[in-house]
């Protein structure tokens, strides 16, 4: 009668044990979809992010580009001026 009474305990034990098991498994399984879900959300942010940087980058480029075209063009004609007067002086 006792060893009776113990197995229905540890049948009750495993099944309340099964019951939680399946509670945590669909608690993990809602957690990783809400995680996947906030990845590819973040995921979709970064790769904004990164054509947004790659625009402005290119923009920064395009304006130190023509900086330094103004620049190089300047020492060109100061280099002109400073040997037209060499030249004159000699």
């Amino acid at each position: 009668a006792n060893t009776k009474a113990d197995i229905t305990e540890v049948k009750a034990d495993i099944q309340e044990l099964a019951a939680n098991t399946k509670a945590d498994i669909t608690e993990v399984k809602a957690d990783i979809q809400e995680l996947a879900a906030n990845t590819k959300a973040d995921i979709t942010e970064v790769k904004a992010d990164i054509r947004e940087l790659a625009t402005n980058t290119k923009a920064d480029l395009r304006a130190l580009e023509q900086r330094m075209t103004i620049r190089l063009g300047g020492l060109i004609a100061a280099g002109v001026a400073f040997l037209a007067a060499l030249d004159k002086l000699l």
